[in-house]
């Protein structure tokens, strides 16, 4: 991908719990399992074993600048089924985690900012919030300095 990128996701990740389980309490099939102690393909092709179990869903990636339109999805669907997401949590032992995936293109940098109906909803769960960010190596030749649009600088 060209553009800068955003990805997001939403686990519940703990020691070993039953995944079938979460799924019918959530009446939502997961896009992301890790079973404790089984086997997987990392992402550069390395077999890893899982060191937790997590089940979760994933907001696909997608060029764009703007968050929002990762996180409201994750955040609607705690909102939708918070009671749930907090039984799970208890019950399960587990953690709600969500992950923000940001890979930087031509210096087009998303701002980054959480509301409070956000941050409400994260802490609700307990969830934390990871962000990762990756720039994509920069051509010189292609960057513009110009002055910034809020400082003048």
């Amino acid at each position: 991908m060209n553009k800068t990128s955003i990805e997001a996701s939403l686990k519940l990740a703990g020691d070993k719990f039953d995944t079938a389980y979460v799924t019918s309490i959530l009446e939502k099939e997961p896009s992301y399992l890790r079973i404790k102690g089984q086997s997987f393909q990392a992402a550069k092709g390395n077999i890893c074993i899982a060191n937790y179990t997590a089940w979760g869903f994933h907001v696909e990636e997608a060029a764009s600048t703007d968050m929002d339109t990762h996180l409201n999805p994750i955040f609607d669907f705690i909102e939708q089924n918070l009671e749930k997401l907090q039984l799970l949590s208890e019950e399960l032992e587990a953690k709600w985690q969500i992950d923000v995936c940001i890979t930087i293109c031509h210096e087009r940098t998303p701002g980054m900012v959480l509301t409070a109906r956000q941050m409400g909803l994260a802490n609700a769960v307990g969830a934390y919030i990871s962000f990762d960010m990756y720039a994509q190596q920069y051509i010189f030749e292609d960057i513009t300095f110009e002055k910034c649009p809020l400082c003048g600088l």
